[in-house]
């Protein structure tokens, strides 16, 4: 087991029980959810230029016209969306040695990402990908009472309503678990166990410790996005640019010297040229 060790009074150590479990993941996902909105590690943004979580192309047909003959439909891109999301983890705060402790079946263990990953970071990032606090998603509607930050991609389609894909982040706070917070143990350097009795979301411990520890760990563990057209496993969300199949041919008009406007346009039914998805590393 590696449940963090909490003073339980009467000179006994207790391992924290499932509730107490709850409340400190509950306190880590809302320092987490909180510290992405204000542009923190994992806030997923669109950009003008660079970005580092790929990109997603409208691609268009577009209607053309000739003296001659018809010309046939042109094609192009109408706009390059590109996506980042902020990798900077933070570091643990310098002397900060307040590692929470474990029993490991034979001694107490200082914990470390893998030991903390079994019982609380796993849980944390797992209600994230889920569409809990802290979840982003590129869609046409809210999914709920969300924030909108702005459009994530807009497919142009010729002669049709254009679809616009808002990107949503879950920002309503969740309710805390019932319960009482646990004095938990942790290492305070030359060998000294102290108790912290503080493990809130703008604590010490959370804000220097847990929360930067946490930050390195989601960066190889599953909570990196990614916006591409391949498959793979924990997709959240889809968008597709699409053009129009087909094409029309039509004389349009006169041109001054009183010859045909010949006129290609797109017409006809939509196909997709890429279906990009949102999905979590």
């Amino acid at each position: 087991m590696t449940r963090p060790l909490y003073y339980a009074g009467g000179g006994d150590l207790q391992e924290t029980t499932d509730a107490q479990l709850g409340l400190i993941r509950h306190n880590l996902l809302v320092a987490y959810g909180n510290e992405m909105i204000s542009g923190g590690h994992g806030a997923f943004t669109v950009v003008a230029t660079g970005g580092n979580s790929s990109f997603a192309t409208d691609t268009i047909r577009t209607q053309r016209t000739s003296r001659t003959s018809f010309p046939g439909t042109g094609t192009g891109t109408s706009t390059v969306y590109r996506y980042n999301q902020n990798h900077t983890t933070g570091s643990v705060a310098a002397g900060f040695d307040n590692q929470t402790l474990f029993w490991n079946g034979n001694d107490v263990q200082r914990h470390g990402s893998t030991s903390l990953a079994t019982n609380i970071f796993t849980s944390v990032r797992d209600t994230i990908r889920g569409g809990g606090y802290g979840a982003y998603r590129i869609q046409t509607t809210n999914p709920g009472g969300w924030t909108d930050t702005g459009l994530a991609f807009r497919d142009t389609v010729f002669g049709l309503t254009n679809t616009d894909y808002r990107l949503y982040h879950n920002r309503i706070t969740p309710t805390a678990p019932v319960g009482t917070f646990p004095n938990l143990l942790v290492y305070a350097g030359g060998g000294d166990i102290q108790e912290i009795d503080d493990i809130g979301i703008n604590s010490t411990f959370m804000q220097n410790w847990l929360l930067p520890t946490f930050n390195a760990w989601a960066n190889d563990n599953g909570l990196q996005l990614r916006v591409n057209t391949g498959g793979g496993t924990n997709i959240v969300s889809t968008f597709t640019d699409r053009v129009r199949s087909g094409t029309t041919n039509q004389l349009t008009g006169r041109w001054q010297n009183n010859t045909d406007v010949y006129t290609s346009s797109p017409s006809g039914n939509t196909t997709n040229v890429n279906v990009y998805r949102l999905r979590y590393l």
